[in-house]
C-alpha cells in the first residue's frame, strides 16, 4: 500500500475499531491479575526449580511477551476487521468479513450539470459525477452492500428505487443517466432518499452521497426552506457526503426568453409583430454576438452586446421579419424564430432559445346576422364583413380574414370548429343548444364576438348566455343619447391601454376619440383593467354620481383556451358612425384574432 493509500484509509464502522482496542487490553489485565494471585513459599524442590529457571529466564520472558502480544493482536485485528477499512483501489480486506450497508447516490442531472468542465475522463459536471459515483460502487462488497440511485433534475426520479445488490447492474444504470434540461429539484430528491432510509430502518449502516454543482437556484428561495425542513431527518438516517462538481468561479451566457410583442403574426404587414429576446450574462461580463434566425435563415437584426445580469431586452424589428417572409415566400403555418448567442462559455445548452409561431395567412370567421336587410347591403353584419375582409376601394379583398355571412336561423346547423372566430351581430335570441355550441367553441380556443343592438332580448341573454360565462355581466338597460347628442369612448392614447388597443398607443388622431355612438346596452361589469377594453364617457352636461362606474363599450374575457369580446353597441351604423373608418377595421381585426397567439 502506497503512502497516499495509507493516508486515505477510512473506516466505515469506526466503533468496531474502538471496541477492538478495548478488547486488546483484556489479556494485559488478566496477566496482571494472575501475577498478583501467587505467594512465594520456599521449599527444597522449589529451590531446585528456581535455579533451573534462572538459566532460562530470558527465553521464558520473551515467550511470555510474545504470547501476550499475540493475544492482544488477535482481538485488535478482529475489531479492525469488523470496522471495515476502505483504503485500497479494489475491494478491501474487510470484504472477507461480509460487510453490509445501504448506499444512496443522489445525482443532479439538471441542465446546469452540462457545463463543460474539461476534467480528464469527465467532459461535463454530470460526466464527472457519474465517474466518481461509479468508482465508489466498484469499492463496495456485493455480499452485503446495496445501492439506490436517485436523479435530482426536475422531476426527481428513483432510477434504482429499491436497494439492489447487483452492483454491476447499478453501475450500468448510473452510466445511462441522461442529461436533462430542467431545473434542479433537490428537495424532492432528498424526500425520496428519506423514504428509502425509513423503509430500511433496520439497516445499521446507511450512507448518502450527493453529487451537485451547488448552483445557487437549487439552494435558495423556496428550495432553501424545503431543504432546511428535510435536513434534520436526513442527517438522522444517513451519513451524508456532498460532492461539489463546480470548478469555482464560472460564468454563463443565456437566452432566457423569446416572444412576440403582440399576440398575432400574419403574412399581412399590417399585423406583423416585433420579437423580443431576454439575454443575460452571469459571472464576469463578457462580450458576445446575438443572432436572429427564421427557419434557420439568418435575419438582419442582432449584433454585438455586453452580457451581464442587467443586459436590456433585445428587439428584432417587425420589418426584418416581413422582409424574410416576402423574400422567402413564407406562407401561413408553423415557423421557428430563434435567438442565439455566439460566444464561448461552458454551458452551451441555453445559448439558443426558439419560439414556434403560427403565422396566419387567412382567418376563417363566421358572421351571424340578427337583422336582415332587403339586399346584401342591409344586414347587421355587413360592416364587420367589410372590416375583416379589408376591402380596398377597387372592391378587392386584401385582408387576412375570410368571413362567411349567415342569418341567425342558420347558426345551429353550422360546425363552429371550422372557424377561428364567430360574431353575433344584433342576434335577438340564442337557444340553449346554440349557447352550448358557442361555449364549447370558445373553450377550445375560438373567439366569440357579440355585438348588441335595439332588438336584443336582455332576458334571453341573461338567462342563456350569462350562465355559460359568455357574457362578462348581465345586461341592464338600453342607453340612448339625447337628440343631437352622442356618446364618446373614454380613450387616452397616452395612458395605460388594454392589449387590444396597443396598435393605437400614442396615436393622437386614431379616430377612437371622435367615434360617435347614439346608443348602447348598459352592462353590469366590474371595473377590471384586464376585463374592460374601452368605456363610454358620461354625457356632457348630465350630472352623474362621482362614485358611479363608467359603462363599458368593449370588454374581453377568457373562457378556457378562447376569449369572448363584447361590444355593447351595434356592429352596423344603427348606433355608431365609425364602422367604415380604418380604425374600425383595425380594431375589429385585432378583436377577431385575439386568440391567435404564438406557441413556444
Amino acid at each position: 500500500m502506497t503512502p497516499s493509500n495509507i493516508l486515505a484509509l477510512s473506516l466505515l464502522a469506526p466503533a468496531f475499531a474502538v471496541a477492538g482496542v478495548l478488547l486488546a487490553s483484556i489479556p494485559i489485565i488478566i496477566h496482571i491479575l494472575n501475577r498478583r494471585r501467587y505467594r512465594t513459599v520456599d521449599w527444597a524442590a522449589m529451590n531446585f526449580l528456581l535455579r533451573a529457571m534462572r538459566k532460562n529466564r530470558q527465553r521464558v520472558r520473551f515467550e511470555q511477551w510474545l504470547l501476550l502480544a499475540a493475544r492482544c493482536c488477535v482481538l485488535a485485528f478482529l475489531g479492525l476487521a469488523l470496522a471495515r477499512p476502505m483504503g485500497c483501489d479494489s475491494t478491501s480486506a474487510a470484504a472477507l468479513g461480509g460487510r453490509t450497508g445501504l448506499h444512496v447516490f443522489v445525482i443532479d442531472n439538471s441542465y446546469s450539470m452540462s457545463y463543460l468542465a474539461g476534467r480528464p475522463g469527465g467532459r461535463t459536471h454530470l460526466d464527472q459525477a457519474k465517474l466518481l459515483a461509479g468508482q465508489m460502487i466498484d469499492k463496495l462488497s456485493a455480499t452485503g452492500e446495496s445501492v439506490v440511485i436517485i436523479t435530482a433534475g426536475k422531476p426527481a426520479v428513483s432510477v434504482v428505487g429499491k436497494p439492489t445488490y447487483d452492483l454491476q447492474q447499478a453501475k450500468a444504470i448510473l452510466n445511462r443517466i441522461p442529461q436533462s434540461y430542467g431545473a434542479t429539484d433537490l428537495p424532492a430528491a432528498l424526500r425520496i432518499a428519506t423514504e428509502v432510509g425509513r423503509e430500511n430502518e433496520r439497516q445499521p449502516n446507511k450512507n448518502l452521497y450527493l453529487f451537485t454543482d451547488a448552483t445557487a437556484s437549487a439552494w435558495q428561495g423556496a428550495d432553501a426552506a424545503a431543504l432546511k425542513t428535510e435536513g434534520p431527518e436526513l442527517a438522522r438516517i444517513f451519513n451524508v457526503s456532498h460532492y461539489n462538481m463546480s470548478l469555482g468561479p464560472q460564468w454563463n451566457q443565456a437566452v432566457l426568453d423569446v416572444h412576440p410583442s403582440s399576440n398575432l403574426v400574419t403574412t399581412n404587414s399590417m399585423f406583423s409583430s416585433d420579437f423580443i429576446a431576454t439575454v443575460k450574462g452571469f459571472g464576469t461580463p463578457h462580450e458576445a454576438t446575438l443572432q436572429w434566425k427564421m427557419d434557420g435563415q439568418l435575419l438582419a437584426g442582432g449584433g454585438k452586446l455586453l452580457l451581464d445580469p442587467n443586459t436590456p431586452a433585445q428587439n428584432e424589428p417587425r420589418t426584418n421579419l416581413q422582409l424574410a417572409i416576402k423574400a422567402g415566400g413564407i406562407g401561413g403555418g408553423a415557423h421557428a424564430i430563434t435567438a442565439s448567442i455566439v460566444g464561448d462559455d461552458g454551458l452551451q445548452v441555453d445559448n439558443t432559445r426558439a419560439r414556434i409561431i403560427n403565422i396566419i395567412s387567412q382567418l376563417k370567421a363566421l358572421i351571424v346576422e340578427g337583422q336582415h336587410g332587403a339586399g346584401p347591403e342591409g344586414g347587421s353584419g355587413l360592416n364587420l364583413r367589410v372590416a375583416l375582409e379589408g376591402l380596398s376601394k377597387s372592391g378587392k379583398a386584401d385582408g387576412f380574414a375570410a368571413p362567411d355571412l349567415i342569418s341567425d336561423l342558420e347558426l345551429g346547423n353550422h360546425v363552429l370548429s371550422d372557424y377561428r372566430a364567430v360574431a353575433l351581430c344584433g342576434v335577438a335570441q340564442v337557444t340553449p343548444q346554440e349557447a352550448n355550441q358557442l361555449q364549447t367553441f370558445v373553450q377550445n380556443g375560438g373567439t366569440l364576438m357579440i355585438f348588441l343592438s335595439e332588438n336584443v332580448s336582455s332576458e334571453n341573454y341573461n338567462t342563456v348566455l350569462l350562465p355559460k360565462h359568455l357574457l362578462p355581466g348581465p345586461l341592464v338597460k338600453q342607453m340612448h343619447a339625447p337628440e343631437g347628442g352622442s356618446f364618446y369612448f373614454d380613450f387616452n392614447p397616452n395612458g395605460t391601454l388594454h392589449p387590444l388597443l396597443k396598435a393605437f398607443e400614442h396615436h393622437e388622431k386614431s379616430g377612437l376619440e371622435t367615434a360617435q355612438s347614439f346608443g348602447y346596452w348598459q352592462v353590469d361589469v366590474p371595473v377590471d383593467p384586464q376585463l374592460r377594453v374601452l368605456n363610454f364617457k358620461p354625457l356632457e352636461g348630465v350630472h352623474t354620481d362621482p362614485g358611479a362606474r363608467p359603462d363599458p363599450a368593449i370588454t374581453e374575457q377568457t373562457l378556457g383556451q378562447g376569449r369572448v369580446v363584447l361590444v355593447t353597441t351595434s356592429a352596423n351604423e344603427e348606433w355608431i358612425t365609425f364602422t367604415r373608418k380604418p380604425v374600425y377595421t383595425e380594431l375589429m381585426n385585432s378583436a377577431a384574432a385575439s386568440t391567435l397567439v404564438t406557441a413556444g
